[in-house]
């Protein structure tokens, strides 16, 4: 139950920081819009964003990296 607790509690901090935390990610503007003319909706070389499931990706990716060497030097201290 004790691990079950720790790990909801885990999720929701990580839901609740991607709920606080916005990061402004922008491409490159299309490479195939004419300059010269009105690309509607969007304005010559505007820049595109990016969504925020990129930067979930990452958060989940490193949470998961860091569970990993936890869990290995966990195992390699009660080898010893």
């Amino acid at each position: 139950m004790k691990k079950f607790r720790n790990l909801s509690v885990t999720i929701c901090s990580f839901i609740l920081l991607q709920l606080c935390v916005t990061v402004n990610v922008y491409a490159q503007a299309d490479p195939y819009c004419d300059p010269d003319c009105n690309c509607y909706p969007n304005p010559p070389y505007a820049p595109c964003p990016i969504d925020g499931g990129v930067v979930a990706l990452l958060v989940l990716g490193t949470a998961y990296g860091v569970k990993k060497v936890a869990n290995h030097h966990k195992a390699a201290t009660e080898a010893l």
